[in-house]
């Protein structure tokens, strides 16, 4: 199975196995799906980082780092 590790600011926000979530995604990705929202630039990177890890199975890590003015990102696979 695919596994995914975000980090944020230095808090693991998700960690699991991507086919687990087809029924339940993390909250914090279904929050950003939601109809109304309006997700941070880094955000927006991370749902296509999610997406791809899930079309090619490809285990993956994010690790974000954010300011008030300024975001990176990095992305590890195996």
């Amino acid at each position: 199975m695919t596994k995914l590790k975000v980090t944020i600011d230095g808090k693991t926000v998700i960690d699991g196995d991507l086919g687990q979530w087809n029924a339940n995604p993390p909250e914090l990705l279904r929050e950003q799906l939601a109809s109304n929202a309006s997700p941070e630039p880094w955000m927006r990177c991370l749902l296509m980082v999610v997406a791809n890890a899930a079309v090619t199975a490809t285990d993956t890590t994010v690790v974000i780092a954010t300011t008030e003015t300024t975001w990176t990102m990095q992305v590890a696979t195996s």
